[in-house]
Order: C-alpha cells, then structure tokens, then sequence
C-alpha cells in the first residue's frame, strides 16, 4: 500500500484561510422588493397610523389612568394596548420582509465610492 499516494489525494487543494472570500459560496442572488409600491405604501400608512394612536393612547393613560380605567375598566384597557400593539407589530414584520437581507456583493460599495453616474443625453 502507497501511503504517499493517499496523502496528495487528500490534500489535493492548499486549505484554505478563514478570511479568504469563497468563490463559489459567495454568490448570492439578489432579490427585488416582496411587495408592489402600492402594498408598501399602504404598509407605510398603516404603521404610521398605529404609531400615532398608540402614542395617543399611552398619553392618555399616562395623564388619566385612573378616569380610563372607572371608564371602560381594566381588562377593556389591556385589551386596547393589544391590539395596538399588533397594529404596529405586523406591519413591522412585513416591512422586514419586503427587502432580503443584504448579499456580500451589495456590500461591495462603500459611502465614499460615488454612485453609478447616469447621462441625461
């Protein structure tokens, strides 16, 4: 038995380092936006909207707690900061998801490198 023979089989290849960038690995296609414009728009809206009440409704039970609650009692309260809550937790998760998490090559440009220039002619 060629013990010789068996050790270039297995290291065909020099190994390689822990910063070297993959060849094949590293290519990532990229994806465009989940949603139309139009969807991400509305999204927009509808998070701008549930962050505007909540704000109102955790000032209002921030200046009168004790008048809200006598009004419409605690379990109604907690029931309200849920659902505005997940008025501004879902479309929070949508938006995450409209773009794909950043691939190696869109990180290739730095803020000093300007953008690709366009010719208006």
């Amino acid at each position: 038995m060629d013990s010789g023979n068996h050790r270039t089989r297995l290291f065909r290849s020099p190994p390689k380092k822990l910063l070297d960038a993959g060849e094949d690995e590293s290519h990532a296609y990229i994806r465009g936006p989940l949603f139309p414009r139009k969807v991400l728009y509305t999204l927009l809206g509808f998070f701008g909207v549930s962050v505007m009440l909540t704000a109102d409704w955790f000032g209002l039970l921030l200046l009168n707690s004790d008048g809200v609650i006598r009004q419409i009692g605690i379990l109604n309260v907690v029931r309200v900061m849920g659902g505005l809550m997940t008025g501004i937790a879902i479309p929070s998760l949508l938006l995450m998801f409209h773009y794909p998490a950043s691939t190696p090559t869109s990180r290739s440009r730095t803020c000093s490198s300007p953008p690709p220039s366009r010719s208006l002619s």
